[in-house]
């Protein structure tokens, strides 16, 4: 079977290579140092190449501007920004794209490639210094202001309106004293180890690990509860039932705070697999690996996403109200994750609710 021929793509790192290359109809992905070439492009252009009639016009090239001091006005841009050369002339720029674009406006840029080889229509050049911002419609640049030259491309004219100061007002939101909800988990102690007295040996594990203990309490839990939050296997459903109503469990509330982290993603590391012998073998200071003694007698369960987490603490603690933790200044959160959300005019107009219940 034959391999698929891939796209060949050269490289171009420095002007003196730039100089050397005799631009026909051409693509150039320009990049940045930190990012590397645009990845998802070559298998846009082996598409391209396979099913485009006179593809063999096209050449491909990616470019690293911050070698080229020609290419210095699209630094610091952290989006694919694609060039289109034909006859060596710079005839259309196209920024903010995705991968259906993308091979629009190369067949665009190829068929009137084309029309100037073969039917001698008029190329026209671009001088992409003119002020420039998105089009609404594709992302592809609109002539705002002919009068305005500009050292690279802009998002918005108006700057405390751009994306940058949005960016900025956001994290100095985010850097201020708030009170914020945790990600909290539910954890539960078997009654084994209930029973045995390990209850305040294993909380102290966990707080030793960083986690911030809300609340807990010791209950025998009945039959509904247990299979709604343990979900235990059918074939092992009699077995599980009669060992968790042989004593009471110490049920948890448990965070990592503030810190970004993902309670339920520590805690399970934490807890291990279910299988000791597994635990003992993959991570022997988990505590399956050091309390556990089969699948059944293992010790613990954690929840295994915050949503779930939230139910499961709702059938255990049904009058329970999800902590607020005080915010601290962003650098001392051991892990710095802040993201910004941005709702296009067409889900504002329409979903705005919708999207705004889906991030909690």
């Amino acid at each position: 079977m034959k391999s698929k021929k891939k796209a060949e793509i050269r490289d171009i790192q420095s002007k003196e290579e730039w100089d050397l290359i005799y631009f026909h109809s051409t693509v150039i992905d320009i990049y940045q140092e930190w990012a590397g070439p645009t990845m998802v492009l070559e298998d846009i252009f082996v598409k391209l190449k396979r099913n485009l009639t006179q593809a063999e016009y096209l050449t491909f090239y990616s470019a690293n501007c911050e070698n080229i001091e020609l290419l210095k006005r699209y630094r610091d841009y952290c989006e694919p920004l694609l060039l289109f050369f034909g006859n060596n002339i710079l005839v259309h720029v196209q920024y903010h794209m995705n991968a259906p674009q993308i091979e629009k406006s190369i067949e665009e840029q190829l068929s009137k490639e084309l029309q100037v080889i073969k039917e001698n229509h008029k190329r026209e050049p671009m001088d992409d210094s003119l002020l420039t911002k998105y089009s609404e419609n594709n992302g592809t640049q609109s002539i705002e202001n002919k009068e305005t030259l500009s050292t690279g491309p802009i998002l918005y004219k108006d700057e405390s309106t751009s994306l940058r100061s949005l960016l900025m007002k956001t994290a100095e939101k985010v850097d201020q004293d708030y009170w914020l909800n945790p990600d909290v988990a539910l954890f539960v102690i078997k009654p084994d180890l209930v029973a045995n007295g390990k209850k305040d040996e294993i909380l102290d594990h966990l707080r030793n690990k960083g986690f911030l203990i809300h609340m807990h309490e010791d209950k025998l839990l009945n039959d509904d509860e247990m299979i709604n939050i343990f979900k235990p296997d059918s074939n092992i459903l009699n077995e599980f039932i009669r060992f968790m109503s042989s004593g009471s469990s110490t049920c948890a509330i448990v965070s990592k705070g503030h810190t970004g982290r993902s309670t339920s993603d520590d805690l399970r590391y934490i807890i291990g697999s279910n299988d000791p012998d597994l635990a003992r073998e993959n991570n022997p200071d988990c505590l399956t690996a050091l309390y556990g003694t089969d699948n059944i007698l293992n010790g613990f369960y954690s929840s295994h996403t915050n949503n779930e987490a939230l139910k499961e603490i709702q059938i255990v603690f049904p009058e329970y109200q999800q902590p607020a933790i005080k915010g601290k200044s962003i650098d001392e959160y051991p892990h710095k994750t802040a993201t910004l959300c941005l709702l296009g005019p067409t889900h504002v107009r329409s979903r705005k609710g919708t999207c705004k219940e889906s991030f909690y």
